[in-house]
């Protein structure tokens, strides 16, 4: 090979030094460009959480309305499954005072169970005797049977007439003696009526449902 001369030489290094600081500085420029992104990206996310954080009480906030509203529309639901029908009066002969609590409670098909307090007082409380009178004849009439529980006493002279119809599948109105709900004034059922039918018939009878 033949010998550089020295302006090659110095030529060749020139190049050499030149190329190193071209390639130092498109390192450089892409550490720039690669800065610049990461600092976007970190702005970005920044104003993301910013946002978020603002916004976030607000979703909360719906959010736990929208709850508590389907939790009272479900609450509501399950208090039109049943009607409560009270009544209150004196009898004619103004010997009893006479109130009654009917709880009646339905299913798809109607009218599923009934639940009903009665109490009779005197009007006259030195007289017990009728009272009295009352409490045996209505244990005799009213025994427990199926689908009926019956619960009857007399307390602080305050005679206590509790029934409880669970099933009207079980509950045979052909046995079943009438005599209570003419006394306190509600309807005999056999079962499956509708709400409305219920409610219409007790309130015929003076009664105040809801």
């Amino acid at each position: 090979m033949t010998k550089r001369s020295k302006k090659e030489a110095e030529d060749l290094l020139q190049t050499h030094v030149l190329n190193l600081k071209e390639i130092r500085q498109a390192a450089e420029k892409m550490a720039k460009i690669k800065y610049k992104r990461t600092s976007v990206y970190i702005s970005l996310l920044g104003i993301f959480l910013i946002v978020f954080g603002l916004i976030f009480p607000k979703f909360k906030s719906l959010f736990i309305k929208e709850t508590k509203k389907d939790a009272i529309e479900y609450a509501t639901k399950i208090e039109k499954n049943t009607i409560i029908c009270l009544s209150e009066y004196i009898e004619e002969s103004n010997t009893y005072k006479i109130a009654t609590k009917s709880t009646y409670t339905f299913d798809s098909l109607g009218l599923s169970n009934k639940e009903s307090i009665t109490t009779i007082s005197m009007v006259n409380q030195s007289d017990l005797t009728s009272l009295l009178a009352l409490n045996s004849r209505y244990k005799s009439l009213y025994p427990n049977a199926n689908g009926v529980i019956n619960s009857i006493s007399v307390k602080n002279n305050i005679l206590y007439f509790k029934q409880n119809i669970t099933d009207y599948n079980l509950f045979d109105i052909n046995s079943y003696n009438p005599e209570i709900n003419y006394v306190n004034k509600t309807n005999v059922f056999v079962g499956r009526e509708s709400m409305d039918t219920v409610k219409k018939k007790e309130i015929l009878l003076g009664s105040s449902c809801s």
